[in-house]
């Protein structure tokens, strides 16, 4: 049997915001998290020889970077105890990839950061400039979980485990060879962890604008655009 353990990832920079924070409810809420993710990676009792460590951002050929002890993250942190202990770290990302949604990401911010009133939306050029960004990324994301869930089944062999770190926007269930048993972390943690993301997509974030801005495109879905312009 293969087995994968998947771990839901706060990035590093979505707990900076929560640290920086004067809510002290939130902060203590990724603090509790991790503790909790290291203690249910514990009660597993894993043969750490047999472990194989995936991570989202860790990229093809990228995993002694990664591993450098100056990097920053709980994430991190946790996957060097892992490795020190016998497990293997193996980057599955493609870097284009990375570097293409992070680049779109950075163009949603810009334009939500000079996002029109209601008021101004002339044409609805907004609206459509939005939409598109946001279908760019969730394809580029599509594209991600299918390069990770191919890493994942290429580098697990029978009677091995393979741990997965994986942010909130990516689902590779779908992807995976049927073989691998999936399991996820307890109710009560998984709990937590949705709250956090509550809490991130409440700041406002670019995030909070691609759950946005999906559901106005998909109640114009008959018409299979926005608004008619005038």
């Amino acid at each position: 049997m293969r087995r994968l353990i998947y771990i839901p990832m706060i990035h590093e920079a979505e707990q900076t915001v929560f640290r920086n924070t004067s809510d002290q409810m939130k902060r203590l809420r990724v603090t509790m998290l991790w503790k909790e993710i290291e203690k249910e990676i514990d009660k597993l009792d894993l043969d750490k020889q047999k472990v194989k460590i995936f991570a989202d951002g860790i990229a093809q050929g990228k995993e002694l970077m990664a591993l450098r002890s100056d990097q920053p993250g709980t994430t991190m942190r946790i996957i060097r105890n892992l490795v020190a202990h016998g497990a293997i770290l193996i980057g599955v990302e493609d870097p284009r990839l990375i570097r293409e949604q992070a680049a779109l990401l950075r163009l949603g911010n810009a334009c939500e950061n000079n996002s029109p009133t209601v008021g101004q939306l002339e044409g609805f050029d907004y609206y459509d400039r939005m939409v598109g960004l946001v279908s760019e990324i969730m394809n580029c994301v599509k594209k991600r979980d299918k390069v990770i869930a191919k890493g994942v089944d290429n580098n697990i062999r029978q009677g091995e485990t393979g741990i997965l770190f994986l942010g909130y926007q990516h689902d590779i269930t779908a992807y995976l060879a049927k073989d691998i048993k999936v399991e996820g972390l307890s109710p009560e943690t998984m709990l937590l962890h949705d709250q956090i993301v509550r809490d991130h997509f409440a700041n406002g974030s670019f995030e909070e604008s691609i759950e946005r801005f999906t559901r106005l495109r998909d109640s114009f879905a008959p018409q299979g655009r926005g608004p008619e312009k005038k």
